[in-house]
């Protein structure tokens, strides 16, 4: 069952109603117009950036890649702290 987990309320001017925006627990945001028979719409979702599918491959390599440069990092901040 979707469940709300923040709300926001947007007040109204001098041509709209105020508006409700709630977000739920499954990631949808969810607008209620503050007017007699406003009924919750859902709004559009965030458009995602497109990038490839990596392969179990290539997200191991950047894993391992990315694990040398912090070693070596951490490595070079150790022998400065050794000279001092």
């Amino acid at each position: 069952m979707r469940k709300i987990i923040q709300i926001v309320c947007v007040p109204a001017d001098e041509e709209k109603f105020a508006l409700l925006i709630a977000l739920c627990n499954d990631g949808t945001l969810w607008k209620l117009p503050q007017q007699e028979h406003g009924e919750w719409c859902p709004l559009k979702p965030i458009p995602q950036p497109s990038q490839p599918k990596l392969s179990d491959k290539e997200i191991e390599d950047n894993i391992i890649a990315a694990g040398l440069e912090f070693y070596s990092a951490f490595l070079a901040s150790r022998k400065k702290r050794v000279k001092l």
